[in-house]
């Protein structure tokens, strides 16, 4: 989006310092997080060199503006401003992935919650990944303007029902069960809290219903959802696949006949979630079961696209299961307004805030 405006753009991350590289089209200068080198006791001193040396390479770049990548990003980038001038001073971004004060422990949630509030008022704008996060974050830090939302979307998916008929067929085959059986898959980081042991739960009582697990996760915690798999009686009817690529994830989630999206709301973080798995979902036309909180709720509702439910209830999860398997119309009235909120929920739709908010700033700077 950033080059459409006419912008030449270097990536900053952490890596093996190899100079500026290509990758995927865009320069990349890496830098590492252990300047100091040394035994894993240094590791707070090598936390605050990293600083230190990323804030002095950013500002030997010379940038006319910087984007912050979440709050050590936005620090760094305020730091590499130091005894600047103000007529040579880059604009900052504030460009936050997560809520990050409800992220924070109890411990240090005030000191995350001075300093994002000290950082945001000098940036020109900042982004939050949703409407609820954006409205708390103004509300938290009294701030005279809403953040500009900018949801995690992916680009308009084209998925091929061929490709997702085999990948279904692979799944069944791999379960040794038919085709016709009811397969629900949960895809993405499996971690606790995010309704994976439900879902399992869900199964119990179901001898019709399947569940693909799709992603990596911690080794134990795998252990101890396929302990509970056997526990239930339910392993002959869970499959757990390693993650797969981003560029054919559609016809993996295409593949099946509902999409889990159960966090829990353990933090407020959560209850105000809206995931890239959901979008996903919708991109593969594959109606969700859903957590019902405010944003995710309010787009399954606006566009009548899955069903919603108590993450914490399994019989509620597996009533939304039941339903959804019973009835044929309902699923090919989702379907069709799938086809609908795809066109709508695409990152080709959402950059147009993103643009505004870059091109106001990029006509300030350049008169």
């Amino acid at each position: 989006m950033v080059r459409d405006l006419g912008m030449a753009t270097l990536v900053m991350t952490k890596g093996e310092p190899r100079g500026t590289t290509m990758s995927e089209g865009w320069a990349v200068l890496k830098l590492s997080t252990r300047p100091m080198g040394g035994p894993s006791r240094l590791v707070h001193l090598n936390r605050m060199a990293s600083l230190v040396t990323w804030a002095l390479q950013a500002r030997r770049l010379r940038p006319s503006i910087i984007s912050g990548h979440d709050l050590l990003g936005l620090l760094i980038a305020w730091m590499s401003t130091w005894f600047v001038s103000k007529n040579r001073r880059p604009l900052l971004v504030y460009d936050s992935h997560e809520f990050t004060i409800a992220l924070a422990s109890r411990r240090t949630r005030w000191l995350v919650r001075r300093l994002e509030s000290f950082l945001m008022r000098r940036c020109v704008f900042s982004i939050m990944v949703n409407d609820g996060i954006a409205e708390r974050v103004q509300q938290i830090h009294s701030l005279a303007e809403k953040p500009v939302v900018v949801r995690n979307i992916p680009s308009l998916w084209v998925v091929d029902e061929q490709k997702c008929a085999q990948r279904r067929a692979d799944f069944c085959r791999e379960l040794g069960l038919p085709l016709d059986v009811f397969l629900v898959m949960y895809h993405g980081v499996v971690v606790p809290n995010r309704g994976v042991e439900v879902s399992i739960r869900a199964l119990v009582g179901r001898e019709s219903v399947a569940l693909v697990v799709m992603g990596d996760g911690d080794p134990e915690y795998l252990r101890r959802l396929r302990r509970l798999t056997d526990e239930l009686g339910v392993g002959d009817r869970v499959l757990f696949h390693d993650a797969v690529p981003l560029e054919v994830l559609g016809e993996y989630a295409g593949a099946a006949d509902a999409g889990m999206v159960i966090v829990r709301a353990d933090t407020e973080s959560n209850y105000l979630m809206l995931p890239n798995k959901f979008f996903e979902n919708v991109q593969s036309l594959t109606p969700v079961i859903a957590s019902d909180f405010p944003e995710i709720g309010s787009l399954v509702r606006k566009y009548d696209i899955g069903l919603l439910v108590d993450p914490d209830d399994v019989s509620q999860v597996g009533e939304a299961i039941d339903r959804l398997r019973s009835d044929p119309a309902l699923r090919s009235r989702l379907r069709k307004n799938l086809d609908i909120a795809k066109a709508e929920l695409c990152w080709e739709k959402e950059k147009a805030g993103l643009e505004i908010a870059y091109s106001r700033i990029l006509r300030e700077f350049r008169d």
